[in-house]
């Protein structure tokens, strides 16, 4: 009798958290939007693509395998596509939806081990959620992208993996840190590390093994190429940072140990020892991110991005804070939900000038939002799998391209960008070399005449060109078969 009674409330409480969580999921896309083939997927979609495709990139793998090489993202989305029969475009959306529900129940399955009351763990999940787009720092990361990235994956798995450690499961939390390694091997290094300062307080292993690994580095490491300085990356060296990106570090850091006094206060133990060895866990890594930055002996190492630990930090600080306010201040709720709704709303308008060109979200099979797009589409669908293209090296940030991927949307080969491909030349030695040659041939583009381009033919094979039509190279004997307002795409005969 009494079993029969309890096992209604059991399935009312389960169906209350499941409906928080897929709430708070479509709170996270109505704010922070999807979008398509941005930013760092133009390296993981063409990966997924030649996978089904092995026709497809026959000039330039090279700006992109290495790096989609080091992921089981790309074979795994390219089986997924292949098994559910879905387009490529729904098959990212569809990851990208369940994978968002994912993030939310790791969330809350962290905050239920922190904190006893209902209003305080979803308080934990919902700051972070209204947040997951906030810069981190100047490490050039969101905390989640707003769009399908191994990283992001790879974040899920780690965030299971912590709510694992907090109870003791060590083997399961180690299983979920091999899951996200084979998604990003670095996050999955930076998790790994936290987990185990959580665990067994590794803080001072950390630093014998630092500084082993830089002893061996000074040694092994040869002296940084030319091509690869050309493409190494400000945001690598803490030098480089403004005074804001700084506060960024140091913030939050302090924040997290005002956090553990705070939950000491109020006899929430665990979440007191978390905090501080969360906090022990960032000033580790800034202090190897000295290391690596200001020594020029190791400039090489600089890719490694030691501060990126602060995706980490900050997701836990926000999940602690929230938390915190809930349970100290109940009565407090009605003020912080308009509070919260003008963050949200705050958050979102970032967003969408972020990407004044194209849909808040980029829903599959839409028809292409804005002239580059329709570019792209038109050469996907009408020029040779072979065709080899050239455009301005620095077309990601051309106005009203908001960063998408020439090679993941048009399918086609292209040569060398300024800003993703050199993104991957940093990491990738092997690729900087051909990334400077060919880099170094665009760097005059807003100058180029028709003979200019005949060059390019010449001595990289390039047989199309896509133009803008504001600032073209002369291109009156170029034959263009697609125009639009702001683009011609040209053969090179």
């Amino acid at each position: 009798m009494r079993l029969v009674t309890i096992l209604p409330v059991l399935s009312q409480t389960r169906l209350y958290r499941l409906r928080g969580i897929l709430g708070i999921s479509l709170l996270i896309l109505a704010v922070h939007g999807y979008h398509y083939g941005i930013e760092d997927e133009s390296i993981y979609l063409p990966a997924v693509k030649l996978h089904l495709n092995g026709a497809l990139y026959p000039f330039d793998s090279a700006f992109f395998q290495p790096q989609s090489g080091l992921t089981a993202f790309p074979w795994l989305m390219a089986r997924l596509a292949a098994v559910t029969r879905l387009p490529v475009p729904w098959t990212f959306f569809a990851a990208y939806c369940v994978s968002i529900v994912a993030l939310v129940l790791a969330l809350r399955r962290i905050a239920e081990r922190f904190f006893p009351g209902e209003r305080s763990r979803w308080a934990a999940v919902l700051l972070p959620a209204a947040l997951l787009t906030i810069p981190v720092a100047g490490t050039a990361l969101f905390l989640v992208d707003q769009h399908l990235h191994p990283r992001n994956l790879a974040t899920i798995c780690l965030l299971f993996a912590f709510a694992a450690a907090l109870d003791r499961r060590v083997v399961s939390a180690a299983a979920l840190t091999a899951v996200a390694a084979a998604f990003h091997p670095l996050m999955a290094l930076y998790g790994a590390s936290l987990l185990s300062m959580v665990l067994w307080r590794t803080v001072r292993l950390h630093f014998v093994a630092l500084g082993v690994f830089l002893a061996a580095a000074w040694y092994l490491l040869p002296p940084p190429s030319p091509a690869w300085q050309s493409a190494a990356q400000d945001y690598y060296f803490l030098p480089k940072w403004a005074w804001y990106e700084w506060v960024g570090i140091f913030a939050p850091l302090a924040g997290l140990a005002g956090c553990a006094a705070w939950a000491s206060s109020r006899n929430l133990s665990l979440l007191a020892r978390a905090a501080r060895r969360i906090s022990v866990f960032g000033w580790f890594y800034f202090a190897a991110a000295v290391a690596v930055t200001f020594a020029p002996r190791f400039a090489q190492l600089a890719p490694l991005q030691p501060m990126r630990c602060l995706q980490l930090v900050y997701l836990f600080l926000f999940v602690a804070a929230a938390g915190l306010a809930a349970d100290a201040f109940p009565r407090w709720w009605k003020p912080a939900g308009v509070l919260y709704l003008a963050l949200c709303g705050g958050m979102c308008y970032a967003q969408r000038r972020e990407f004044p060109a194209s849909p808040h979200i980029e829903w599959p099979g839409r028809t292409p939002a804005n002239d580059w797009l329709r570019a792209f589409d038109w050469i996907r669908l009408n020029t040779p799998v072979r065709a080899y293209f050239v455009m301005d090296p620095r077309y990601m940030d051309r106005p009203g391209e908001d960063f998408h991927g020439f090679r993941g949307l048009a399918e086609r080969s292209m040569l060398a960008d300024l800003i993703e491909d050199r993104s991957v030349a940093s990491v990738r030695p092997e690729v900087a070399g051909e990334w400077r040659r060919q880099s170094e041939a665009l760097r005059n583009w807003r100058a180029m005449d028709f003979a200019a381009l005949r060059d390019l033919k010449r001595r990289f094979g390039v047989d199309w060109v896509l133009l803008e039509r504001s600032v073209p190279p002369a291109s009156e004997s170029l034959v263009c078969p697609y125009e639009n307002a702001r683009l011609r795409v040209c053969r090179l005969d």
